[in-house]
């Protein structure tokens, strides 16, 4: 028994030194949601240059090739379920206006899932024109939704008055927001 003021004490020391050292800047992360939702719009951009060559029936790679050629992917795609050129134009609107809401901010969280399926969709209908950073888009993506991405300057707060800089992701608060968010 004479052990434990000895490790209260010393919890109670080493706490705020891990807070500040594992904390991060919510300007930061509201940086990361912005940059996030306007590469995924510059991005959606891009590939509507192209949707009807790439992402239909008529273009390079047909639903029954895409079926033929690569089951497991064509089963893991929203858009391969169309493929008329208007449809997968709908989803692409869909996609767009998930990202703008990302990149303003407004329901993070629901805008972060939204554009995660619909982007794994969008690389699963034609896996032939992906790179690299097609793989790095969605794994960071993936890694946002465990952020408090919606917890800095954004649409929902105004301004972002009263909320502090900091996240410390050792706080109970810090988990309860994941769970919320």
């Amino acid at each position: 028994m004479a052990l434990r003021p000895y490790f209260t004490r010393a919890a109670g020391a080493v706490r705020p030194a891990l807070a500040r050292r594992l904390s991060v800047d919510r300007r930061a992360l509201v940086a990361l949601r912005a940059a996030l939702g306007a590469l995924l719009l510059a991005d959606l951009l891009l590939r509507a240059r192209s949707l009807a060559f790439f992402y239909t029936d008529t273009g390079a790679l047909p639903r029954s090739a895409l079926v033929a050629r690569y089951p497991l992917t064509a089963n893991l795609s929203i858009h391969a379920v169309f493929g008329e050129v208007w449809w997968v134009a709908l989803l692409f609107v869909a996609a767009g206006v998930a990202a703008l809401a990302l990149l303003f901010g407004y329901r993070t969280k629901a805008a972060a899932i939204c554009s995660l399926l619909l982007l794994v969709s969008l690389h699963a209908r034609n896996p032939l024109v992906l790179n690299g950073g097609d793989s790095l888009l969605r794994r960071t993506l993936l890694w946002s939704l465990f952020l408090p991405l919606g917890s800095g300057q954004h649409y929902e707060t105004g301004d972002g008055a009263g909320i502090r800089r900091r996240w410390d992701c050792c706080s109970s608060q810090s988990f309860s927001t994941w769970s919320t968010r």
